[in-house]
């Protein structure tokens, strides 16, 4: 825990510097003074995270993500620093006058509670099982070679290409401590629910609705990363950022001019990377969307927005093209490219094919899975969910039936907010269309239930309202309690004091692409971070095009 702690803390102060960067430039596109708005700190350090990912991602098809990317981050930060070093007191001043009232006292009382349980989460044992399949050796190729071409003829998901397995390799430290930690969804858990938090004074001060709606994404985000705060999976950061962009969105709603326009081109910035770590939340792009058809007059807002797209998406394209040589994988219908390392396009599509039948029928064969009619996936889907998950899914699909509810008792509606329940209410059938398992769309379900609610409350009077908000706060402070309390009694906290649980090692064997050795895995596909580099099985067709690993795989099928 102190290797994860003494992490956050670099990544804090690193993040903070260039987010404070970026808010300036952004300021002077936008043709504002920087004392015209007071953005929160977690917003910035998120901002700064962002930047030095997609920055990572553009040094990832050049180099190794190590010590010198780091050292590069690192030298930059210290002159930014140096160049803009009242701002940054600026902000101290700010945060230490704040009046200590009852409100502050029980926002940073929650907060601290999901500071033990990040903090103590991170440091257990990785449990996805998708972290032994793919994840570690994602890692362990980001953190050894630049982007590799073709290593999708390897391993299929090695070419998944999420942004945030490349953000563990960077910030993993493995370079440091023999294994990369991980402490980054534990870290931007911790800030986003400060953002959240201020919902809540919001609320109370303002009586804003989505400062309430705010609030209660904390539980959302409690409960998604209950189980995955020590794995380096992508589907909690993946809706950790669908909910920061549909926060930001509705927060840009709710302020004045200035603050406005910069809470948009955050809520921008942080759905395109929200795509970049899982194309499962695709839909969020909605969000850019609407702020152009909005601003499209606004030449400054055009401009933000086309560069903040090319910046983060850019490299995570290139990088696509290079592992698999498709634009977007697993996606063989987007085929332009004509590279010797890509992947034959009947492969794709079984990997293509693969993901959609393990979200609908799991327990399956592949092949019996996705040729099974609606009537009988369905079926078989629904019959494994939860009770608490099928009550979820019935009111995410009625909501229309409760917005129709809602229009006929008062027609008078915030249209921004049905616009955007509308939306994502798209996002949810996307979901259930593409890849419908629950672990994907959980993030749309929950966002397109409190849109619904949210358009309820607008037409409830204060009093019961208040008693709502302070209800939901109450679960803020009660149930991240409850899994903090479950994660300190583990027998082997004191194992973990220094160091988080190393990743497992299961068994693999030696085997051969030409004449060079690698692993292969033995049970279920898993392969350990030291067997490096693992593979599930070679395939005849598959050769090296060159000497070493870092020229890449290709395969002699055309």
């Amino acid at each position: 825990m102190v290797a994860t702690l003494v992490a956050w803390l670099y990544l804090f102060l690193l993040s903070w510097v260039y987010g404070s960067w970026l808010l300036v430039f952004i300021l002077r596109v936008l043709k504002y003074e920087r004392q015209e708005v007071d953005i929160p700190i977690p917003l910035k350090v998120i901002l700064g995270f962002v930047f030095l990912s997609a920055a990572g991602i553009w040094f990832s098809l050049f180099l190794p993500l190590g010590w010198l990317v780091n050292l590069l981050f690192l030298l930059g930060a210290i002159f930014l620093a140096w160049r803009n070093w009242t701002s940054y007191r600026l902000d101290v001043s700010r945060f230490s006058a704040s009046s200590c009232h009852i409100c502050d006292f029980l926002v940073f009382m929650v907060l601290g509670i999901i500071f033990i349980f990040a903090l103590t989460g991170a440091s257990g044992k990785a449990v996805n099982p998708d972290t032994l399949l793919y994840h570690i050796q994602t890692i362990r190729w980001a953190e050894t070679y630049p982007a590799v071409p073709g290593l999708a003829n390897l391993h299929s998901r090695l070419a998944f290409n999420s942004s945030w397995l490349s953000m563990n390799a960077l910030f993993g430290f493995g370079f440091l401590f023999g294994q990369p930690l991980r402490a980054l969804l534990g870290f931007l858990l911790v800030l986003s629910s400060w953002y959240f938090l201020t919902g809540f004074s919001d609320f109370v001060a303002r009586k804003s609705l989505v400062g309430l709606f705010r609030l209660s994404l904390i539980l959302v985000l409690a409960y998604v990363s209950k189980s995955e705060i020590s794995s380096p999976g992508t589907d909690v950061p993946a809706i950790l950022f669908l909910c920061l962009g549909t926060a930001l969105y509705l927060d840009a709603l709710d302020r004045q001019v200035v603050a406005a326009d910069v809470y948009k081109i955050f809520a921008i910035v942080l759905a395109c990377f929200a795509v970049t770590i899982k194309l499962s939340v695709l839909p969020v792009l909605a969000i850019p969307l609407l702020v152009i058809i909005k601003n499209f007059h606004r030449r400054e807002i055009i401009i933000l927005v086309s560069l903040f797209s090319l910046f983060v998406f850019t490299p995570w394209l290139a990088r696509n093209v290079i592992l698999s040589g498709y634009l977007l994988y697993p996606f063989p219908q987007i085929d332009i490219f004509f590279f010797d390392w890509k992947v034959p396009a009947e492969r794709v599509e079984d990997t293509r094919n693969e993901v959609t039948a393990f979200a609908r029928m799991p327990s399956q064969p592949v092949a019996y899975a996705i040729q099974q009619p609606f009537s009988v996936w369905f079926k078989e889907w629904f019959r494994v969910l939860t009770g608490f998950r099928t009550v979820l899914f019935w009111a995410a699909v009625f909501s229309p039936v409760f917005v129709g509810l809602r229009y006929f008792i008062s027609t008078k509606i915030n249209k921004d907010w049905l616009i955007l329940t509308l939306c994502s209410y798209l996002a949810l059938l996307y979901w259930f269309i593409s890849a419908p398992s629950f672990r994907f769309g959980i993030g749309f379900i929950a966002i397109t239930l409190m849109l619904v609610l949210l358009l309820f409350l607008e037409i409830i009077p204060i009093k019961p309202m208040r008693i709502l908000g302070f209800l939901i706060f109450a679960f803020c402070l009660l149930y991240p309690g409850y899994l903090s309390f479950m994660l300190l009694q583990n027998d082997n906290l004191h194992s973990r004091l220094v160091f988080p649980t190393p990743y497992e090692s299961p068994k693999t064997s030696v085997c051969y692409i030409d004449d060079k050795l690698l692993n292969c895995a033995e049970i279920y596909g898993w392969c350990g971070y030291d067997s490096f580099p693992c593979a599930i099985k070679i395939r005849d067709d598959l050769t090296l095009r060159g000497e070493d690993w870092a020229a890449g795989f290709r395969s002699n099928n055309p």
